[in-house]
């Protein structure tokens, strides 16, 4: 057991002490976008099964479920211990994941959980996610997120990996539907990984300004204020705001393509899985090989400026052949910055949530 702690500090750059937490932060990312990615082809497909003529409308839904859930959650994550709340997060997205289970085996008016499950889905990557790193950040202090962040963050890559696989795999042998009790199962995975994290957090109280079983905190109101008044948040804001626009344009037509192209819901399922995979894939060594030494070269905003220009080349490379190949390779760009119509406000988020903690750091120390 020493023989492999020292190996693990000597390949992750930690702490004796830390090597636990990123083990457990490690597992966590791991199963959350592996059982993210498992139902992602089985979001795609349910948007064939709704009725791609009605997407744009499962779209709004979903835009309008937001608007009313994001003030709710926040009403409650000011309010609630940080360990009940997120233990309550994955319970009860868990039992929803039972309850589309039962529905759709029932084939319970499929057109309509069709369309239900691709909202709660999409709502759903929102808050877990977020509510990941969130805790991340309140768990760790920011130098140690500086060295810490990259190794967790690639075991959301590998599980992003993992999941489209399971999901290929597993649709030879289960129906669909069976793939929601095994999303759920990793879920409960990240309870205890949840549970383990917020012991060691505890036991490790440095500062007078860390406090443990507190809520999270904030608002939607308070983020607001805070992008408003930051022209970097609002920088980014705009950023995401095109580059989830054209992303969207995307999503609708490779659809609208393996809609007409592919008549099973299981080879449909099979076929969004496998894209999800060589994106992923192809994301990963993007980000590996490329996106840092171009912007160690280049800097991190002319990297960010190439972005949106090659995308305008992919888009024209499009409409001259309309492939899902191609659709594949264009959504890689989005994916090698975190980028996609469904996980691009988890960035702002994310940034407002870590400026918000190192501004309050810096007043209490003062």
């Amino acid at each position: 057991m020493t023989g492999t702690h020292t190996m693990l500090r000597m390949l992750t750059g930690a702490d004796s002490e830390e090597v636990r937490p990123l083990c457990w932060s490690f597992l966590y990312f791991f199963c959350l976008l592996c059982g993210y990615y498992i139902l992602r082809p089985v979001r795609d497909e349910m948007a064939i099964e709704g009725g791609v003529q009605h997407l744009p409308w499962m779209m709004t839904a979903t835009f309008l479920t937001l608007l009313v859930a994001t003030p709710l959650f926040g009403y409650v994550s000011a309010r609630v211990a940080r360990d009940r709340l997120l233990l309550a997060v994955y319970a009860f997205f868990a039992s929803h994941l039972v309850g589309f289970f039962l529905l759709m085996s029932g084939h319970v008016a499929p057109q309509w959980i069709a369309r239900a499950f691709f909202v709660w889905l999409s709502v759903f990557n929102l808050f877990v996610v977020s509510v990941f790193w969130s805790f991340m950040a309140d768990i760790f202090r920011p130098e140690q997120g500086a060295r810490l962040f990259s190794i967790i963050a690639a075991g959301g890559s590998t599980g992003a990996m993992v999941g489209p696989l399971v999901t290929t795999g597993l649709s030879y042998l289960v129906p669909v539907p069976a793939l929601m009790l095994v999303s759920a199962g990793l879920l409960g995975a990240c309870w205890f990984c949840i549970r383990a994290l917020d012991r060691w957090s505890k036991q490790h109280v440095r500062h007078p300004f860390e406090r443990t079983g507190d809520a999270i905190g904030g608002s939607m109101w308070a983020g607001m204020r805070l992008a408003v008044s930051s022209p970097y948040l609002l920088g980014i804001c705009a950023y995401l705001f095109f580059l989830t626009t054209t992303a969207t344009f995307l999503y609708l037509e490779q659809t609208r393509l393996v809609g007409e192209q592919f008549g099973s819901a299981q080879a449909r399922t099979r076929l969004f899985a496998v894209v999800d995979l060589a994106v992923n894939v192809m994301t990963f060594l993007m980000q590996l090989f490329m996106t840092g030494p171009m912007i160690s070269r280049f800097g991190f905003a002319s990297a960010l400026i190439l972005l949106p220009a090659v995308s305008i080349l992919g888009f024209a490379v499009i409409g001259l052949m309309p492939v899902l190949l191609t659709k594949a390779d264009v959504k890689t760009l989005w994916n090698s910055t975190a980028l996609d119509p469904f996980v691009a406000p988890q960035v702002t988020l994310n940034a407002v949530r870590f400026e918000t903690k190192t501004e309050r750091e810096s007043q209490t120390r003062r």
